[in-house]
């Protein structure tokens, strides 16, 4: 529900910023031409001259008058128009390039490395040298809130950002819990079925992302993590690895644990979706009006 709000405030948001302007001139032209007619129809003035009222001399007074005012009104409002354009033009681009376009590169250069990395065991809210298998960064939220930039940042993409930051770190706490349980739960297979277990320390927090990603493309996956860590040492087939790696999968992924860090990664996930679509179409709205200025933007 949430979700829709936030995407239907954009979707407002941009349609008022792209066409407001066409709706605020009808209702001035509508309130002038209302506001004349009621002078005309009861004004003491008109209903004395009533009979004249009707006299072409006077319907064409009446037009010049009126196109006088309304056009003199038109000059006043775009030469206010066009000037407010030329001082607030800069501000509005540069306010574009230096807060909207950093966080848009990099909310889809994270969407890019979740992609490649699902369920990562860390996430970093700075910049750094990155792994082999690239790990989440994120800092260009940080960087903007440390600088007069997070002044000029509309409440409702404060929340939305406050509103993620909550969210990785229900993603990583449901992480670290997935791995705990999930180490325990190989573990306990392991002795169950051939009385070993597992001699990697970290095992959970290596092997959780490819457990709740159901990634075993190849059939790899026992030997690449067991076989020659088992304490004591076992010696399985292809059918007996073929075997176990299933009902370790099904196990696992059977954790409530686990289940709970699906949905905190869906959440997560979604999110970044969210705030792409809600600061790209900030950016579209700034590239089709280029020079005008809003504050609600």
């Amino acid at each position: 529900m949430r979700k829709v709000k936030i995407k239907k405030k954009i979707r407002v948001i941009k349609h008022w910023e792209l066409h407001g302007a066409k709706y605020v001139l009808a209702l001035f032209l509508i309130t002038i031409i209302g506001a004349l007619y009621v002078v005309i129809r009861y004004s003491n003035l008109i209903s004395k001259a009533e009979a004249s009222f009707k006299d072409p001399g006077f319907i064409g007074i009446f037009g010049s008058l009126l196109g006088a005012l309304v056009g003199g009104l038109m000059s006043i409002i775009a030469a206010v128009y066009v000037n407010n354009k030329q001082s607030k033009s800069k501000a509005y681009l540069v306010k574009m390039n230096v807060t909207y376009k950093p966080l848009y590169d990099e909310l889809i250069e994270l969407k890019s490395i979740l992609e490649q990395n699902p369920y990562p065991n860390y996430f970093r809210f700075e910049k750094g040298t990155q792994t082999l298998v690239p790990h989440p960064q994120f800092n260009a939220w940080e960087r903007i809130k440390s600088d007069s930039r997070y002044l000029f940042v509309p409440n409702y993409i404060k929340t939305e950002f406050s509103n993620f930051y909550v969210l990785v770190e229900e993603y990583l706490t449901s992480r670290y819990q997935a791995s705990q349980e999930i180490q325990d739960k190989i573990n306990e297979v392991l002795f169950r079925m051939y009385l070993t277990t597992c001699t990697i320390q970290n095992l959970g927090e290596v092997i959780t992302s490819k457990i709740v990603s159901n990634d075993d493309e190849n059939g790899s996956i026992f030997s690449f993590y067991f076989d020659d860590a088992l304490n004591p040492r076992v010696t399985l087939n292809d059918q007996q690895k073929a075997e176990l790696t299933e009902i370790i999968f099904e196990e696992c992924n059977n954790l409530s644990s686990a289940r709970q860090l699906k949905w905190n990664y869906i959440c997560m996930t979604e999110k970044i979706d969210e705030l792409i679509f809600c600061i790209g179409t900030i950016i579209e709205i700034i590239n089709k009006k280029y020079e005008n200025h809003s504050a609600i933007i």
